[in-house]
């Protein structure tokens, strides 16, 4: 039974990720009706894609189909009395089966979204689906409560297989998480209808809300604030916004001097190359990745004959859509079909370089390969592993000692800009969680006192980029998100360091990581340090990559 609790819980945790951490927000244009209340929308016409397998169907008859398997389960167990195990798990899969389906359709319309942002009928089948997933989840949360608070001789086969982690989310949850929750989804389809200059203004306001809502939700789960909340329950962290303090920490005082130096060799090597090693370069990093297919290509190769195939299954056409439209989402994402039991990647306009397919890939790859409960650490770092195993591959392939050593030293700089850009915006969320801003005037003051312990924000806007534009870009949509970025890259780059000494036993160890299934209790941490790897919170980790850097 606890299969669809843990998918419940999944897809809400999903429906943040869904913007990549190097994307830009897209601009799309609604009418006002889009922003009224959610239940008021409509239902939307059908889409069929080339691919009709993987086709945007979801109507009325789809939330119909799941009250109708929930009216039976509750009628089997709280009617009937029931405690035949085979007739309640029946029941509870074609519920289960009913979920997965509503799930599955809520991310494709998401996807068809991010496709055409202008087209405001998608963006209403967004919220659409958005909405049906919620009233679902709703419902599902609320028999669950009458369940466990009855006397029925069933209840016990139903729950055989819940956690104390599954009844203490159950019976905190209420309506009121549902209507916060639907009113962030609101907020961001207003945000997400801004323009950049537009952003600049309204962005704070808008903020303002969702600070109060999260927090709101927090509380209602016995937490002190949202920063405390989403670390635990909703991305599944093993170390506490008190214990990441660490890392802001050592960011700021070892990290921080190596990123000139890794520009200065990115710049020294970039001009050693040659036109034709130069549109590889540009193929990898900022291109169309065909231009370094036969890189690609080859770094499949390297791989065992199974784990070569999965690689490879990506560039299938019913595996990915991959669109240059201007009125498309410019990102890129990864994202998992239950009903299909398919993942699909996700690749905008200006993300159809090498290294986002790469580290796209990765989760991809994982995906095919774990069946564990999704931990978002664990999720990154299996992707930005692969590009770093990558990385290491072209140091020993058939190209030039300028060309491997300009692609390590971009890609250093870029692991360095990704370390730093996420302790910033960890350390300032944390702050405007726990102190929640009175004003709107009060986040970008606040932002202005994070700087300061990072260089001031006249130098960091230099090094890096405007931390008052990136703030508004990043944290409505992904609250307390960013530290994972942090994490798993200071994990991932111990991937490059083992593979310089042993390629195969690196690439063994990455395959391994994509197929991770913790043992339950087990966490992310004590994995880490059974695979004898250092944690992030040691300074080892740091003084070895300014290392790589100097």
């Amino acid at each position: 039974m606890r299969a669809l609790r843990r998918i419940l819980l999944l897809f809400c945790v999903l429906a943040i990720l869904l913007s990549s951490f190097t994307s830009c927000t897209g601009i799309f244009l609604l009418s006002t009706a889009l922003l009224q209340k959610t239940e008021q929308i409509p239902e939307q016409k059908t889409e069929i894609p080339a691919n009709e397998k993987l086709a945007y169907t979801l109507n009325d008859s789809d939330r119909k189909s799941f009250f109708t398997c929930l009216d039976e389960l509750e009628n089997l167990l709280l009617e009937k009395r029931s405690s035949d195990e085979k007739k309640i798990s029946e029941a509870n899969e074609r519920l289960e089966d009913s979920y997965y389906h509503i799930a599955t359709q809520t991310e494709l319309a998401y996807i068809y979204h991010c496709l055409n942002q202008a087209d405001a009928g998608k963006s209403q089948a967004y919220l659409y689906a958005r909405t049906m997933r919620s009233d679902v989840y709703d419902a599902y949360q609320t028999f669950c409560k009458k369940l466990d608070a009855s006397d029925a001789p069933g209840k016990s086969v139903f729950f055989a297989d819940w956690s104390e982690e599954d009844f203490e989310e159950m019976r905190g949850y209420s309506e009121e998480h549902t209507a916060l929750t639907n009113a962030n989804d609101r907020i961001e389809v207003e945000y997400r209808a801004l323009s950049q200059a537009e952003r600049t203004e309204k962005a704070p306001e808008l903020y303002l809300q969702i600070i109060r809502n999260n927090n709101r939700l927090a509380e209602l789960y016995g937490y002190e604030n949202y920063a405390d909340y989403a670390y635990e329950k909703i991305y599944g962290r093993d170390y506490t916004p008190d214990d990441a303090c660490q890392i802001h920490y050592y960011v700021k005082t070892i990290l921080l001097p190596a990123c000139q130096s890794a520009l200065a060799k990115f710049q020294a090597k970039d001009s050693e190359l040659n036109t034709e090693e130069r549109w590889v370069v540009r193929a990898l990093l900022k291109g169309e990745y065909d231009g370094a297919w036969e890189l690609m290509s080859g770094y499949f190769s390297s791989f065992p004959a199974k784990e070569e195939r999965d690689l490879r299954s990506l560039f299938d056409s019913e595996n990915h859509f991959m669109t240059n439209s201007q009125s498309a989402d410019a990102g890129a994402f990864t994202t998992y079909l239950y009903e299909y039991e398919q993942p699909v990647c996700y690749f905008g306009p200006g993300y159809h370089d090498g290294y986002t397919v790469i580290h796209e890939l990765g989760h991809y790859f994982s995906a095919l390969s774990s069946k564990d409960e999704f931990r978002l650490d664990v999720a990154e770092t299996q992707s930005q592993a692969n590009e770093w195993l990558f990385t290491a591959y072209l140091q020993n392939a058939n190209v030039s000692r300028a060309l491997a050593e300009t692609i390590l030293y971009y890609q250093l700089r870029s692991a360095l800009q990704t370390i730093v850009l996420a302790s910033l915006i960890d350390e300032f969320e944390q702050s405007i969680y726990q102190n929640p801003p009175e004003s709107a005037e009060e986040i970008d003051l606040r932002m202005k006192a994070v700087c300061e312990s990072y260089g001031g924000i006249e130098w960091f806007k230099k090094q890096f980029a405007d931390p008052m534009l990136y703030w508004r870009s990043v944290v409505l949509e992904n609250p307390c998100y960013y530290i994972s970025y942090a994490f798993s890259m200071l994990v991932s780059i111990s991937f490059y360091e083992l593979a310089a000494n042993d390629y195969a036993a690196a690439q063994s160890a990455y395959i391994d990581l994509a197929a991770l299934q913790l043992e339950e209790g087990t966490t992310y941490c004590q994995w880490l340090e059974i695979q004898t790897m250092d944690t992030p919170f040691e300074e080892s980790y740091y003084q070895t990559i300014a290392a790589l850097a100097a």
